[in-house]
C-alpha cells in the first residue's frame, strides 16, 4: 500500500527548520512526566470562532496549526508595524473612478476637463483616502499628451501620511467548527463564550450542528486524522471537506485531499467523481473518500460519536498507458 499512496512532500523554502511542542504538551514534573492542558479562551460571533487573545493565538498557531489569521492566508503574520491603519488603495480608486485622472467635478459644476486632478480636495474631503503609507519619488506624470493643465505634486523620498483618527486593524484567529469543538471535547482546554456566557460542549455540538447538518459527520472525520497525527485543515480551495498535512502547513505540502460521505447516502456520480479526480491530480495531491458508518439511520448525537467508525476509500484515476506497460513488464517476466 506504501507504493500507491503518495508521501508527504516538504517544502523547499521551509523557513520553520524546528517544528514547535505539540498540543497537549508533555512536561517533566518531580512526580513524573504529564501532559499540560493550557486554559484557552475563544468569541462565538454568528457562527464563528474567534481568538482574540494574542498569546492563545500564538498557542494554538503555533502548537498545534489550528485556526486561520483573518487579514493572512493561513500564519497569522499580519504586518501590523506597515499596514496598521485601513489600506486607501480601494478607497482612492472608487473616489477617482478607477482613474486618478477622471475629472471630479468642483462646486458642483459636471463636465470638467480631463486632467484636473485635484489632490488638495481630495485629501481634505476624503483623510481615510491617506491614511495609509504613501511614498514616492517621482512626480504625477500626465497622462497623455492630450491632457493639458495637470496639476503635478511632489513627493519627498520617504515622507508619509496618516490619519491617526483611523481605526487601527489588529488581526485575531478563526477556528473552524471541527478545531473548536475538538479542542474543547478531546482536550478541554478551550472556553468558547457566547454573550459572557461559557458554552457546553453539548451546547456547541447543538450549534454547530444547526449551523451544519453534515457537522458531525464532519467532526468524525476531523477527529480520526487528527488523532492520527495529521494536521488537518480547510480542503475548500481544493473542492473537498479537508487537507492533510505532516507536520504543518509551514513545513509540507498537503498530501491528501478529504471528502466526507456518510456511507448510508448514495454515492458521488461518474461526472463528480472525474471531476474531484482530475482536480486531485493536477494539484499533485491524493484523493481518499472518507466514508462515516453509523450504527443508526439517524441524526448522529453526542453520546454516539464513540460507536462511529471510518472507512476510507482511495481515489486514483486509470491511465491505460501506464498500466499495459506494467501488464506487459509482468508478463516477461513470467515467460
Amino acid at each position: 500500500m506504501s507504493d500507491i499512496l503518495p508521501p508527504p512532500k516538504e517544502k523547499a523554502s521551509n523557513k520553520w527548520t524546528k517544528l514547535h511542542p505539540q498540543l497537549p504538551i508533555l512536561e517533566e514534573t518531580q512526580t513524573g512526566a504529564k501532559y499540560c492542558f493550557v486554559k484557552l479562551s475563544a468569541v462565538y460571533h454568528g457562527g464563528r470562532v474567534i481568538i482574540e487573545d494574542q498569546d492563545n493565538i500564538d498557542t494554538l498557531f503555533y502548537k498545534g496549526y489550528f485556526g486561520k489569521g483573518t487579514l493572512s492566508r493561513g500564519e497569522p503574520s499580519y504586518d501590523k508595524t506597515k499596514e496598521a491603519y485601513t489600506s486607501s488603495r480601494y478607497e482612492f480608486k472608487e473616489v477617482t473612478d478607477l482613474n486618478p485622472y477622471n475629472p471630479i467635478p468642483d462646486n458642483g459644476k459636471e463636465g470638467e476637463a480631463y486632467g484636473d486632478l485635484n489632490i488638495d480636495r481630495i485629501i481634505s474631503k476624503n483623510t481615510s483616502i491617506l491614511s495609509a503609507l504613501v511614498t514616492s519619488s517621482d512626480k504625477i506624470k500626465e497622462s497623455s499628451n492630450s491632457y493639458e493643465d495637470t496639476q503635478h505634486v511632489d513627493f519627498d523620498q520617504g515622507e508619509t501620511f496618516f490619519d491617526d483618527n483611523a481605526p487601527k486593524v489588529t488581526e485575531t484567529l478563526e477556528l473552524m467548527p471541527e478545531e473548536a469543538f475538538f479542542l474543547k471535547y478531546s482536550f478541554n482546554c478551550l472556553d468558547v463564550y457566547d454573550h459572557n456566557e461559557n458554552l457546553s460542549i453539548k451546547c456547541l455540538w447543538d450549534l454547530f450542528s444547526e449551523q451544519d447538518p453534515r457537522f458531525p459527520l464532519r467532526y468524525v472525520a476531523y477527529h480520526y486524522y487528527r488523532s492520527k497525527g495529521w494536521v488537518v485543515k480547510s480542503g475548500l480551495i481544493f473542492g473537498g471537506d479537508f487537507a492533510l498535512y505532516k507536520d504543518g502547513p509551514p513545513h509540507y505540502h498537503s498530501t491528501y485531499i478529504i471528502l466526507v460521505k456518510d456511507a448510508d447516502d448514495q454515492g458521488l456520480s461518474w461526472i463528480e467523481l472525474s471531476a474531484h479526480v482530475r482536480v486531485s491530480e493536477t494539484i499533485a495531491k491524493a484523493l481518499i473518500i472518507c466514508e462515516i458508518v453509523r450504527k443508526e439511520d439517524r441524526n448522529l448525537s453526542l453520546s454516539e460519536l464513540r460507536d462511529c467508525q471510518v472507512r476510507e476509500l482511495f481515489i486514483k484515476r486509470w491511465m491505460p498507458s501506464k498500466h499495459n506497460s506494467e501488464d506487459s513488464g509482468h508478463e516477461d517476466a513470467v515467460r
